[in-house]
């Protein structure tokens, strides 16, 4: 299982194989968040292993 950290403080656990995966299990639009492993910030393609500890930051802009 993949351990998620959402920004908010929330968790939840997930199994899936890719980052892109992650997006469409946790209902995610790839251009509003960012996914981060290790401080290592991860690709839609990046692989994800069992027992991963991931955060999905929100991505805020502004003028």
């Amino acid at each position: 299982m993949i351990t998620v950290e959402f920004s908010n403080g929330e968790t939840t656990e997930v199994q899936v194989k890719k980052v892109k995966q992650l997006f469409k299990e946790l209902n995610l639009k790839e251009n509003s968040v960012i996914v981060v492993r290790n401080d290592e910030l991860l690709t839609e393609d990046d692989i994800l292993n069992d027992g991963d500890k991931i955060k999905i930051i929100s991505v805020v802009s502004g003028g």
